[in-house]
């Protein structure tokens, strides 16, 4: 049997704190958590420009940077993060499907 014919691994993708704090922080909540699938890195963050309790999501490589995700919650945001990048995917596929090529 082919080596490319295999079943595929079940992928466990595990969500992994990533926040940096100043050496000056009274307050160390955390604030940056990553995920990756395969060459992309999801980030679901906060940044000093948008209200505290605001939950953004980053995709790299340059997928898409500092969408607002509707939830304060993270949990949630976190799965926001997810089906935003699946959006953003399926359209990027759907627009090579539909292109001509020559």
């Amino acid at each position: 049997m082919s080596e490319y014919k295999k079943e595929a691994e079940p992928l466990v993708a595990k969500w992994q704190d990533k926040s940096g704090f100043a050496q000056g922080d009274k307050v160390r909540e955390p604030n940056t958590f990553e995920i990756r699938f395969g060459q992309f890195r999801l980030v679901v963050h906060r940044h000093f420009h948008y209200p505290k309790e605001q939950w953004l999501a980053t995709c790299y490589p340059d997928v898409f940077r500092q969408y607002p995700l509707p939830s304060l919650d993270l949990a949630i945001a976190q799965e926001q993060a997810i089906t935003l990048l699946r959006r953003e995917l399926a359209y990027t596929i759907a627009s090579i499907d539909r292109a001509e090529t020559r």
